[in-house]
């Protein structure tokens, strides 16, 4: 839980420290941070469902299904959710 709490924590520093400094550099720095955050939650998302699905598959004992979805993890992750399948996460 820390882990989650720990990036949006860190901007919230960062623009106390930057707020002194000026308002373009906190302009910037609200630009910056919001990819920031953004990217961070697609990653997590992708590692989250990712584990969850490897897991599975290898209690199951699955290892051809388990590489699949280990390969699909970043493919999946990079479309956008309109084009996920249960094809594409090796089920």
């Amino acid at each position: 839980m820390l882990t989650l709490a720990s990036e949006p924590l860190y901007l919230l520093v960062d623009t106390a420290i930057v707020g002194h400094i000026g308002t373009a550099a906190l302009g910037g720095l609200a630009v910056g941070s919001t990819v920031l955050l953004f990217a961070t939650g697609m990653l997590v998302f992708l590692t989250f469902g990712t584990a969850a699905t490897v897991a599975r598959l290898l209690g199951a004992g699955q290892r051809a299904r388990r590489r699949r979805a280990v390969r699909a993890g970043p493919v999946v992750g990079s479309r956008p959710p309109e084009s996920w399948s249960q094809q594409s996460c090796g089920r």
